[in-house]
């Protein structure tokens, strides 16, 4: 893989640089959310993470193993939630 990714930053480095900037300029611009709807996005999230039913099940998937290295919650993500309920 290494070896295909650097022979397309070689390819993609003989581009003009303002020709590249210009493309990244657009891609983010069509594609990069509003200011706004990430901020909206971040207070539905806190609205949804501090009920008590959101802590309860949070509680369980720590216990559970969810971000602890020795776990493998994340892996088993859907047959965790599965046993949850």
């Amino acid at each position: 893989m290494s070896a295909f990714v650097e022979a397309l930053a070689h390819r993609i480095g003989r581009f003009p640089a303002e020709g590249l900037a210009d493309t990244k300029r657009q891609v983010n611009a069509i594609s990069l959310p509003s200011i706004e709807a990430l901020n909206e996005d971040s207070r539905l999230f806190l609205q949804g993470v501090s009920r008590p039913q959101t802590q309860a099940r949070l509680k369980a998937l720590f216990a559970e193993g969810l971000q602890q290295a020795a776990g493998d919650a994340e892996m088993q993500f859907g047959g965790v939630l599965g046993r949850l309920g």
